[in-house]
């Protein structure tokens, strides 16, 4: 598809060649929004081992160093919990979200204390 098709402009091409964006994933991102997949219908809920992983310290630690690289990168945005069980699920959590700490420093202020 050519960049006509799509009405992208030849700097609407550079952005997107800018983050990794080709002009066909761009095409079937639009036709994702024109057009998108019905609904999924669920079997059961997730379960360790069935659609949860669990990570080992190893894993938890890079998971970690990923995380506060995209933070001081500025590409943690808020996260915003899609159902009441989840808003409660994060409550303690999201009590903290506007203040600037590390994980470590998450943790040991979860730990003492009752938002």
């Amino acid at each position: 598809m050519t960049e006509k098709n799509l009405g992208l402009t030849p700097e609407d091409v550079k952005q997107l060649q800018s983050v990794g964006i080709t002009e066909e994933e761009a095409l079937n991102q639009l036709e994702m929004l024109i057009n998108p997949p019905g609904p999924l219908k669920l079997e059961r809920a997730c379960a360790l081992g069935d659609g949860i992983v669990q990570l080992d310290e190893a894993e938890q630690a890079q998971a970690i160093q990923i995380f506060e690289q995209a933070q001081a990168q500025g590409r943690c945005m808020k996260f915003v919990p899609a159902s009441g069980a989840a808003s409660r699920m994060f409550k303690d959590l999201l009590s903290y979200q506007d203040e600037s700490l590390s994980f470590d420093e998450l943790k040991a202020k979860a730990k003492t204390d009752n938002p």
